[in-house]
């Protein structure tokens, strides 16, 4: 009775083990991730994402300076790649600290203005309508504001990041925590390897979701995620983070399999030299 007990005992505790290192990875990824404005700032430099902004940007405006009669040369300068660079990273540092998230704009609308007079001054054209021109210049700054947005979604969870970064710390600790307290009884009260197969487990479960993702569902053309660029990055990127972790967890129960393997045969060998 005591031995079924014993053996019951032994893989409840091998299954929590297993649920606390998958719950770690999860809760690890999430706070270096997601979670990290520091990681989003790298992701988007990393994909040339302030280039593909720049030119999405440029051409919506094109769009609209063609319908208005004007030359696209009132677009030139208005603002540069530096400023889109600092503009978005600012955005992203404002949405982790859950300030308002809002664009200065002032300095684009005021070189468009200027670029607008110098054209008309240049053809010799008198601005009929002065209002016109307003909404017209309104209309160029929304756009270079409306462009920084992660996604309307995303940018209402601002208020909830915070709170959520907090969450996932303190689980953090606690599965720690409970991971040494379970790990501790296992090796004192059956004084066996315990890691290797919750490791392999929880690799292995991690391997197999990140594999189902990737050849059973299209992350570029997900609704969700091709809805904002920066979504789509980070996203595929933390797929690949969960599959090169996941290796790491089989090499790491590899290592301590082979480990507990020569100390006990070591064991074995001492024990058999003392008989002797």
């Amino acid at each position: 009775m005591i031995n079924k007990i014993n053996y019951v005992l032994y893989y409840l505790c091998e299954f929590i083990i297993s649920l606390l290192i998958f719950a770690l990875v999860f809760l690890f990824i999430c706070d270096r991730t997601l979670l990290n404005p520091n990681y989003i700032i790298k992701e988007l430099d990393r994909h040339d994402y302030y280039e593909y902004l720049d030119k999405e940007i440029r051409n919506e405006m094109d769009n609209y300076v063609v319908q208005a009669g004007l030359d696209s040369s009132v677009l030139d300068n208005i603002y540069s790649k530096k400023v889109i660079e600092e503009t978005m990273n600012n955005y992203i540092i404002d949405f982790y600290k859950n300030n308002d998230l809002e664009i200065d704009s002032s300095s684009v609308k005021e070189n468009l203005k200027i670029n607008i007079d110098n054209y008309l001054d240049n053809k010799n054209i008198q601005a009929a309508d002065s209002d016109s021109l307003e909404k017209f210049v309104k209309q160029m700054t929304d756009i270079y504001e409306d462009s920084f947005s992660i996604s309307n979604i995303i940018d209402k969870m601002s208020s909830k990041i915070s709170k959520l970064s907090n969450i996932i710390t303190t689980l953090i600790y606690i599965s720690i925590f409970s991971l040494l307290i379970v790990v501790a009884f296992l090796k004192l009260y059956f004084k066996k390897n315990i890691l290797t197969v919750p490791l392999f487990t929880s690799a292995f479960i991690n391997l197999f979701i990140v594999y189902y993702i990737k050849f059973s569902i299209d992350l570029k053309n997900l609704v969700l995620l091709s809805s904002s660029k920066i979504i789509n990055y980070v996203s595929i990127d933390i797929i690949d983070y969960i599959r090169n972790l996941s290796f790491l967890l089989i090499i790491f129960a590899i290592a301590i399999y082979i480990i507990n393997v020569r100390i006990s045969s070591r064991s074995l060998g001492d024990k058999n030299e003392f008989i002797k």
